[in-house]
């Protein structure tokens, strides 16, 4: 795949560059039902992907929204990974936040997880509380090829949103809505992502738990306070039957 030209993407007065746009993306907070944020850590990780693809590799409309997962490839070097995307090798900036190949695994790494139900997992990655601005994303590990690994789904890699801000799996954006991203995108808002108060490490068995396997003790939790709310109610009912005979034994 060669860059091709786009017309997406020019320089315009009041517009900012790819740059100065992936710094002001949000990249945390949740989905939220009924809501006007439209899960804007997802939303915001989609549209930086999608800034990557226009704005700094140069692809079309039509090139960027046919890209698939599988399209990606990460190899990890002693100075660093280096990400491609086709041909294309993705630049790496020493600021996080501007950084495109941190942009482009930020995104891989929570659609991933909602494309195999780890909802949970891509809560983890968007948590307000959990904010990283200091190190790149890119470094983390992250297989594409291996099975069954973090890159194993292939599917679209620019995926039209729900209005809660959720994927929809197999739904590209449209050319149009591209157009009105990368605009709105290019506008000036100021936004930076400041460190917030981390919430204390939990310890023991649930230090390095997801929050779906933490729904999931919890659950148990709840199982388990049934069973011996049941198993009391039988003691009980033995006992009030004991005293009950007992009480009869004596009048007789």
């Amino acid at each position: 795949m060669a860059a091709a030209s786009s017309t997406v993407w020019s320089a315009m007065p009041g517009l900012i560059e790819a740059g100065a746009a992936l710094s002001q993306m949000p990249r945390y907070g949740a989905p939220q039902r009924h809501g006007t944020r439209h899960g804007s850590g997802l939303r915001g990780r989609r549209d930086a992907c999608l800034i990557v693809l226009v704005g700094v590799l140069q692809l079309s409309r039509r090139e960027a929204r046919q890209i698939s997962t599988t399209d990606v490839r990460i190899d990890t070097t002693l100075t660093g990974s280096i990400i491609r995307i086709g041909d294309l090798v993705v630049p790496r900036t020493d600021t996080p936040g501007s950084c495109p190949s941190c942009a482009i695994t930020r995104w891989l790494r929570v659609t991933n997880a909602i494309s195999i139900g780890h909802r949970g997992t891509a809560l983890d990655l968007i948590d307000v509380t959990r904010k990283d601005e200091t190190s790149h994303d890119c470094d983390r590990p992250f297989s594409i090829d291996m099975p069954g690994g973090e890159g194993a789904i292939a599917g679209l890699l620019l995926l039209s949103l729900t209005h809660e801000g959720w994927t929809q799996p197999g739904v590209a954006l449209s050319t149009r809505s591209i157009s009105k991203i990368v605009h709105a995108r290019r506008i000036p808002t100021g936004h930076r992502e400041e460190p917030t108060y981390r919430r204390p490490s939990p310890a023991g068995r649930f230090a390095m738990a997801t929050a779906e396997q933490v729904y999931r003790a919890a659950g148990d939790v709840d199982d388990e306070a049934d069973h011996l709310l049941r198993r009391s109610q039988r003691l009980l009912a033995l006992i009030e039957k004991t005293v009950t005979l007992g009480d009869a034994a004596e009048r007789r």
